[in-house]
């Protein structure tokens, strides 16, 4: 089994990450979750381990969720990168297994507007 590198940048294209997937992307967990973030930020996420990613720690353009503080410690591991923001993936979009995700009902705390 191969390696499989992709390159992702922030609208401008000042920011830049790589990340390497053990397996296509194609063939990857793709995850639509709906909670407050990912709908507002319009995450689509690909996931792979924190050592597999580089990039510039400069952004603008909402790359990635940083898990490493996560209640969950299986997720810590991990980013969560936007498929959005991967080079060409509009290529490829409609191959791609898009798996949902209840993070608004399933997600604690619950999102709260703050005052």
């Amino acid at each position: 089994m191969s390696n499989h590198s992709y390159s992702a940048n922030c609208h401008c294209g000042q920011v830049k990450l790589i990340f390497t997937l053990a397996e296509p992307i194609q063939e990857s967990e793709i995850i639509r979750c709906n909670c407050s973030i990912c709908t507002k930020s319009g995450y689509i996420n690909v996931y792979p381990l924190r050592k597999d990613v580089t990039f510039c720690p400069r952004c603008g353009t909402s790359m990635l969720i940083d898990f490493r503080d996560s209640p969950y410690e299986s997720e810590r591991p991990h980013y969560a990168i936007n498929i959005n923001t991967i080079a060409s993936i509009q290529d490829i979009m409609s191959s791609l297994k898009i798996l949902p995700f209840d993070g608004h009902n399933k997600l604690k705390p619950s999102y709260e507007v703050p005052q």
